[in-house]
């Protein structure tokens, strides 16, 4: 017996955590923007030095874009989930917020939450300054509603990070205490 003509083709299936990476690469994903409580990042040798970032959706999250593909809809949320700061000397400070902003009555105390006490001076480095970095971990959580059978998930973002020059970063000149 001779085959019949053939069925209908099947409709391509359509991964929805495929499209959710589409979604995820329209959003601008960068590092933090960081900020220093001493003017010009100045910062002297055995005095707390307090780290955080301006908390706003481009730099910190929530960021947010959707993508289709067919009849598949996916919208992907993106927010900061750690900060890790190397401090040009060393160390590393992770963090999980944008951290306390250091207000003067504070005085020599240690940040609640993400700080750092440099024991020496950079004298050996280059302009006498620490490079410090600031590298964001961002988490992506995505929904795909029907007709997508209700489908979430997440995945890792990129990582984003912002480095000691200029003031898109933490540059820190340290001077001994007198």
């Amino acid at each position: 017996m001779a085959p019949g003509p053939p069925g209908p083709a099947a409709a391509p299936v359509t991964d929805p955590e495929a499209v959710a990476r589409r979604a995820a690469a329209l959003m601008k994903l960068t590092g933090p923007d960081v900020t220093s409580p001493r003017a010009a990042g100045k910062c002297v040798v055995g005095i707390p030095m307090w780290m955080r970032a301006n908390p706003s959706p481009s730099p910190f999250g929530p960021a947010s874009a959707s993508a289709t593909v067919g009849s598949v809809t996916v919208t992907a949320t993106a927010k900061v989930s750690q900060v890790v700061w190397a401090m040009g000397d060393g160390p590393t400070v992770t963090w999980y917020g944008p951290g306390t902003p250091c207000t003067p009555d504070q005085g020599q105390s240690m940040s609640p939450d993400c700080g750092h006490r440099h024991q020496c001076a950079a004298f050996d480095e280059p302009d006498g300054h620490y490079r410090g970095t600031a590298t964001a971990t961002w988490t992506i959580a995505w929904t795909a509603p029907a007709p997508a059978l209700g489908d979430e998930g997440g995945f890792p973002g990129p990582p984003a990070g912002r480095h000691g020059s200029g003031s898109s970063g933490p540059r820190h000149q340290l001077t001994r205490a007198r």
